[in-house]
């Protein structure tokens, strides 16, 4: 299909979506931030995002994984890049996105990225473990089957870690009883 026999909002995000690899990184940027906006109607975007995910530039990295975390795309469109940030990103806030954009699509889970998720528990920052606690939230059967390690970081140093161990016992358990 060319962009012609596309709907005019289509084109729009797909030329939005080229400016991901323009040459100076506030346009790279700004287009990640765009289409973080807009949402699920971005969806058709998400490789163009993925690749913006080995951005050089932290904040376009940044932007692209929390317009992921929105656009909520299929697994086999983002899970291995999403995976790898996760683990491997030296941006904590690009990692915790990874996991929360990973908890958007919990549904559609392998056991290698249910794995990913349950490692990320352990990251030295607590924005992502966090990420990780509320993404196993989204796919209870798996996170039920880890409870006492998610239960585990309920004396964490980071408040917000403490309060997802919380929140996820409070689903968790409670989904079990009915």
């Amino acid at each position: 299909i060319g962009l012609r026999d596309k709907d005019p909002g289509a084109r729009r995000l797909e030329k939005v979506a080229n400016k991901l690899t323009d040459p100076d990184m506030r346009v790279r940027a700004e287009a990640a931030s765009v289409l973080h906006a807009v949402g699920r109607a971005a969806e058709g975007q998400a490789k163009a995002l993925v690749a913006a995910l080995d951005d050089p530039e932290e904040v376009v990295r940044v932007n692209a994984s929390h317009a992921l975390v929105r656009i909520k795309a299929p697994l086999a469109v983002t899970g291995p890049a999403l995976r790898r940030v996760m683990a491997k990103d030296h941006s904590d806030e690009v990692r915790a996105h990874g996991a929360l954009a990973l908890g958007q699509v919990a549904s559609q889970w392998d056991d290698a990225t249910a794995t990913d998720v349950i490692k990320a528990l352990d990251d030295v920052h607590g924005e992502v473990r966090a990420a990780a606690i509320w993404a196993m939230t989204q796919a209870p059967a798996r996170a039920r089957k880890i409870l006492p390690k998610i239960k585990s970081l309920a004396a964490d140093e980071t408040p917000d870690v403490r309060y997802a161990v919380e929140e996820a016992i409070r689903v968790l358990e409670g989904e079990a009883d009915k």
